[in-house]
């Protein structure tokens, strides 16, 4: 699959616990949306700029970052309670 974004990691206030990314097109650059951690839903969401189309190449490659940061959150609870 060709990777259709870029993910990078976004300026993160000090009172801000958790990364926050910004969502890219690989070939233009443009911002089209950011990658964060809401509280109340205690997961990973993102936040699509308007106006912007998504194929579902884009939506997969989204979803399987997203997925890989639930993962990689799940994995530092685990071996934090094993101590």
């Amino acid at each position: 699959m060709t990777d259709f974004l870029k993910f990078e990691e976004y300026f993160q206030p000090k009172d801000r616990k958790t990364k926050m990314f910004k969502v890219v097109s690989a070939h233009s650059g443009d911002y089209l949306g950011l990658i964060y951690w809401r509280n109340g839903w205690r997961r990973y969401v993102m936040s699509f700029e308007s106006q912007t189309d998504w194929s579902i190449e884009c939506m997969a490659q989204c979803y399987k970052f997203v997925q890989k940061l639930m993962d990689e959150r799940k994995k530092v609870a685990i071996d934090g309670q094993k101590h």
